[in-house]
């Protein structure tokens, strides 16, 4: 997979990669590569979903949440919540 042009998926794939407990380079993730596969515990996902809403004042609901199992899940539910200005 390619460096996304979204400066906030590019963010957020770097935290993705980040948070990876084998290395891995974004040449090696595709985006139906599944956060577990790529040693992400539900626990560091959730923190990741914290950050991310933290970051770009999105809300996420539980639904959502919940759905989050690939990195292309996680990208999407990005690309389709709109950063919220104060």
């Amino acid at each position: 997979m390619r460096q996304p042009s979204d400066p906030r998926a590019a963010q957020l794939l770097t935290k993705l990669l980040a948070l990876c407990e084998r290395k891995v380079t974004v040449d090696s993730v595709e985006l139906d590569t599944a956060l577990a596969d790529l040693g992400i515990t539900s626990l560091q996902s959730m923190e990741l979903v914290l950050e991310l809403q933290e970051l770009y004042g999105i809300e996420l609901s539980d639904d959502e949440l919940g759905a989050l199992e690939t990195v292309g899940d996680v990208l999407m539910v990005l690309a389709d919540k709109p950063a919220q200005t104060s």
